[in-house]
């Protein structure tokens, strides 16, 4: 592929407005300016010829190692976040990769075009009637319909061996059939241990992955790696982040801001998860689901086949009485996207907040005041706690061998499979090989 007079354009600037982008016999025209990812400007584009195809350009900017700015990512992670997506390219419930540009100054990105924007802007706003998702709410059925899409596309990964840790509703977007669909693979991983803590938004975030020594005083869920350094199961985190999602759909609100020690809110939830019912109207079986996402230990959580089989067998999420009226379980003033707001880097610190996070106002800490996120994060000192024994090491949860993250034990594809020096110029995924679960 090549990219006529791109070479020596930086994707921030104005010039790049009418620009014509090549891929391979089609070329793509840049319109506008439509958002501002984290490490580089989104464009409008559109197929210059039938049947005339809008995509989303989303360019990652380049920067040598030894730049040291921590606003780029290195170009490995580029290329990372490009292959998983195109390992994941096909599924309906997951935005899908037209192409791959590579340039000089960035790599180009040509994603599918959801016009209809996302889902925090389906749960959040009063969408027109034409909307796939209005009425979002008040709408029991439609909720069932959309967790279950947006679970269907985790599913997907987890079976793939690819880890999101960053669910939340701003990266799943309404597509042009009215699908929910999963985007923005830049913090996703392929490891089912991670050292990499503080990834993903606040809101979302599982506890483990704030704090690394979270299960330290409980003696029984901090999990190590060979050499005794606490790591988290990428699996479980991503379970995690589900249940907020699950309560924004029903409810238009996030249960905590943090959940960690210094959240009220979330510190209530520890000493009796029947705060939830307090919380929100939930029923029985919801409130029994939300357990398992919610289990405080990673290894007790279900897995996401499990979560899949749970929800579906759910009749009503909440009770309709005593439900709150449709206004108020919406996020009555819900902020704006702030643009060049970063959610978290790839290094291994927390940054703070959602790009846009929803109202927690939950009745039972009402009269408490939250601290920022920045402000409440756990300072990641290590507490006085035994050395590790055989037992604590990090290995499959029994839950999950119980319900294998893959559908068999050969895996369609590898991220050892593709050669990064054709991606980019063939963009062809590799021939079908099998490969076994470690």
């Amino acid at each position: 592929m090549s990219a006529t007079n791109l070479n020596t354009v930086a994707p921030s600037e104005d010039c790049m407005i009418g620009m014509v982008l090549h891929d391979k016999e089609r070329q793509f025209k840049i319109y506008e300016t439509i958002g501002q990812g984290t490490y580089g400007p989104i464009y409008l584009a559109q197929l210059q010829s039938s049947p005339f195809t809008k995509v989303a350009v989303k360019c990652l900017n380049k920067a040598p190692k030894s730049s040291g700015n921590g606003q780029y990512r290195d170009m490995e992670f580029h290329r990372l976040e490009m292959a998983i997506q195109m390992l994941l390219n096909g599924h309906q419930n997951i935005v899908g990769l037209e192409f791959a540009i590579d340039t000089e100054k960035c790599l180009f990105l040509g994603m599918e075009y959801c016009s209809y924007g996302d889902l925090y802007e389906a749960i959040t706003t009063d969408t027109s009637v034409s909307h796939p998702w209005h009425g979002l709410t008040t709408d029991q059925p439609l909720i069932k319909r959309a967790f279950l899409d947006i679970l269907s596309s985790v599913a997907y990964c987890h079976e793939r061996g690819i880890f999101h840790r960053d669910l939340k509703p701003e990266n799943i977007f309404v597509g042009a059939d009215g699908r929910l669909k999963l985007a923005d693979f830049g913090l996703a991983t392929t490891d089912f241990w991670s050292s990499e803590f503080g990834c993903g938004s606040s809101f979302y975030m599982s506890p483990e992955t704030q704090d690394k020594y979270f299960g330290a005083g409980r003696k029984c869920f901090t999990y190590y790696n060979e050499k005794g350094l606490p790591v988290y199961c990428t699996a479980a985190c991503d379970i995690w982040s589900l249940g907020v999602i699950f309560l924004n759909l029903c409810f238009g609100r996030n249960p905590w801001k943090n959940a960690n020690h210094c959240d009220p809110t979330f510190a209530a939830f520890m000493r009796n998860p029947r705060v939830l019912m307090d919380m929100f109207p939930l029923t029985d079986e919801a409130f029994r689901v939300l357990t398992r996402v919610f289990a405080l230990d990673p290894a007790e959580r279900c897995t996401i086949h499990e979560l899949i089989r749970d929800v579906q067998g759910i009749n009503q999420f909440f009770k309709e009485k005593s439900a709150p009226a449709a206004a108020n379980r919406a996020a009555p003033s819900a902020p704006s996207k702030a643009p060049g707001v970063e959610t978290v880097s790839r290094s291994n610190t927390l940054t703070g907040d959602s790009e846009q996070d929803m109202d927690v106002t939950p009745s039972v800490v009402q009269n408490v005041e939250q601290p920022s996120p920045k402000a409440s994060s756990i300072k990641s000192t290590s507490p006085t706690f035994e050395k590790p024994q055989p037992a604590k090491l990090a290995k499959p949860f029994p839950a999950l061998l119980r319900q294998p993250l893959f559908k068999s034990s050969n895996r369609p594809y590898s991220l050892s499979d593709i050669d990064f020096n054709n991606t980019i110029n063939e963009f062809t995924l590799p021939p079908f090989q099998q490969h076994h679960q470690a």
